[in-house]
């Protein structure tokens, strides 16, 4: 076991921007070999992020600030505070953040 303050960990752009992530814990932290990673993302107002595809992995995203809509496949899917989404493997999916304030949620990666 070992503490690590979030404060300390540093802020990296997603998906070349524009919003940002902080690694909350990484496949080196962790002996489960099916836990990639689980970062806390911050998208800012009326922006989006980059539509993306993971091949082998499923994403479990849960909304903590704001309201907007997250296209998984072909659907969009409005969320808000207290929604969670599941995107499948080889699925395309992308945030987009609707409101006047940040977007932010956790986003965990499971290797399959």
């Amino acid at each position: 076991m070992y503490k690590v303050n979030l404060a300390e960990v540093m802020l990296e752009t997603t998906h070349g921007g524009p919003g940002h992530k902080r690694a909350l814990v990484n496949k080196e932290d962790v002996r489960n070999p099916h836990l990639m990673f689980m970062n806390e993302v911050y998208v800012p107002p009326k922006s989006v992020l980059k539509l993306h595809v993971h091949p082998d992995l499923e994403e479990i995203h849960y909304f903590i600030l704001g309201t907007g809509k997250m296209l998984v496949g072909n659907e969009y899917i409005k969320v808000k505070k207290g929604d969670r989404i599941i995107v499948p493997p080889k699925s395309s999916h992308c945030v987009v953040n609707a409101g006047n304030s940040v977007m932010k949620y956790i986003c965990l990666g499971i290797k399959l």
